[in-house]
């Protein structure tokens, strides 16, 4: 009506044609809800047309839909986004050099986004997706013949002997899938959780036969309940009693905390002296927990270093789509070292520095590289985090105290006097994360 035959019309002098009256702004109202999707999704494809992964911007759209319910008017158009997004991890996993210059699966992005700002056009059904069948609760009964199988898949030499502390999870996941198990092992429970595909894979061979078990599950004679019929978290059925409260009952322990607790994603543990001899007493003079994501790799790394000189350093560093490389060093600085450090450590810029925790009391995602650093002060521990997002946060993220610029010179001599400087190597059985010297 508009560039067609009515344009035409009007070019040979006849009459317009009668179309009816102007569509309205209803035919055009636009959820802001969506709006800010599309604007995710649009950055994810301006950094993946750079060969990025985008995984930052991708990340907060999957965020962002969630619309709070699953009848809201947006629901369809998020679950259809949600959908591309899945698709475009799997392929990125499968097909890691499929798209350079372009960043893999960046088709489904730029089709996600196309999906989210034209909510009015028919979407296909996705039945994965579909109301009230997200979860299903199956409940039946094993033969001993399916009972004698599982535990002789539990029995194997392979999974007996696996314990949490060989589970590395990577720095950056190429797709979130979770398992834990629970074994009884006649003295002992067996516990394990693997929260990302990367840290199954090595133990594939001890994994898969319990799983492919696990998953044969449903072709038994079984009923199916909703979730709120057969909703009990898989315990072991048990008579439900009634006991009367203890009218005076003990006072609420207190929470252990320390000056490592802040409430963000970064889950750093406490200090720790290594032996409770003499080493106990030499405190620390500075803890470093740094983590920096980029276009093709990531790298998370910590440093202890105590008042003497003596310094424990572990690095991870995984590039994409492989698993992480572990490196565990330790040595001493010597007298002209530590006091370059000391003068670097008194810089204006980083003492005036305060720690702001972010709102609310839940861990917050951060947007950006991050350095953690408790420094021993005379007048006690400094914490601080800074960001390379500092300033540019919003919603619920948190971008830190301050830019992590302002430790340029720290990082540096981090770099030159204690990555790079050859020390002792440790094996990797020696991991702890920075809280005890070696």
């Amino acid at each position: 009506g508009v560039l067609g035959a009515q344009a035409t019309r009007l070019l040979d002098g006849d009459e317009p044609l009668d179309l009816g009256p102007a569509p309205g702004p209803d035919r055009f109202a636009y959820s802001l809800l969506l709006e800010r999707l599309t604007s995710l999704l649009v950055v994810a494809v301006g950094r993946m047309v750079m060969g990025r992964t985008g995984y930052e911007p991708l990340a907060l759209a999957r965020l962002a839909c969630n619309v709070g319910a699953d009848d809201a008017p947006e629901a369809d158009v998020t679950r259809s986004v949600l959908a591309l997004l899945e698709g475009q991890e799997r392929f990125a996993r499968e097909h890691p050099s499929d798209g350079p210059p372009l960043a893999p699966g960046i088709r489904s992005i730029m089709l996600a986004a196309c999906v989210s700002r034209t909510p009015d056009v028919p979407l296909p059904a996705l039945p994965e997706f579909a109301h009230g069948e997200d979860v299903k609760v199956f409940e039946g009964t094993t033969s001993s013949e399916d009972v004698l199988k599982v535990q002789q898949i539990l029995e194997r030499p392979q999974l007996v002997g696996l314990f949490q502390e060989q589970v590395e999870e990577p720095i950056v996941r190429s797709r979130t899938e979770k398992l834990q198990l629970t074994i009884y092992r006649h003295d002992h429970w067996q516990d394990l959780f693997f929260q990302s595909v990367e840290s199954e894979e090595p133990f594939e061979r001890a994994l898969e036969p319990l799983v492919r078990w696990l998953d044969d599950l449903h072709k038994l004679p079984h009923k199916v309940f909703t979730e709120d019929e057969g909703k009990q978290n898989c315990l072991p059925p048990r008579k439900i009693a009634l006991k009367k409260r203890d009218p005076n009952p003990p006072p609420p322990q207190p929470i252990a905390s320390t000056d490592w607790a802040i409430k963000s994603i970064l889950k750093v543990p406490a200090l720790a002296p290594a032996v409770p001899t003499a080493l106990a007493s030499i405190p620390p003079l500075l803890r470093v927990y740094s983590l920096a994501v980029g276009t093709r790799e990531a790298q998370q790394s910590c440093a202890l270093i105590a008042e003497n000189g003596r310094y424990r350093f572990e690095n991870h560093h995984q590039k994409m789509g492989r698993a992480v490389n572990i490196g565990i060093t330790s040595g001493k600085l010597n007298s002209e070292e530590l006091v370059e450090l000391r003068s670097i450590l008194d810089n204006p810029a980083l003492l005036k520095i305060q720690h702001h925790e972010p709102r609310g009391s839940a861990a917050v995602p951060m947007l950006g590289d991050m350095l953690n650093l408790s420094i021993m002060r005379p007048e006690g521990e400094q914490n601080i985090i800074l960001s390379s997002s500092f300033g540019r946060q919003f919603g619920s993220f948190y971008g830190g105290d301050a830019d992590t610029s302002i430790a340029h010179d720290l990082t540096k001599f981090l770099k030159d006097h204690i990555e790079n400087a050859g020390a002792s190597i440790l094996n990797k059985s020696a991991r702890n994360d920075c809280t005890e010297l070696p």
